[in-house]
């Protein structure tokens, strides 16, 4: 990926787990717990962004293709 591409990637990314932290010490919460909450669900949400992509196409054989492969 090209580097002006990527910077504002980076950059929303690092926004996020400051507020993530801002809020994890407003609360009361570990900010080991918040961090890793924001690492399950970055990693998670692409995985369901196929499934339910598929679901508004009408593309229901690879929705399910999409959804088995995740549980793999």
């Amino acid at each position: 990926m090209d580097n002006h591409r990527t910077a504002p990637v980076t950059h929303t990314a690092r926004m996020r787990m400051d507020n993530a932290t801002v809020v994890a010490r407003y609360l009361g919460l570990s900010e080991l717990i918040i961090s890793l909450t924001i690492v399950a669900m970055g990693t998670s949400l692409p995985v369901l962004a196929a499934p339910i992509t598929d679901m508004y196409k009408h593309e229901n054989d690879i929705m399910l293709e999409n959804i088995i492969a995740a549980a793999n």
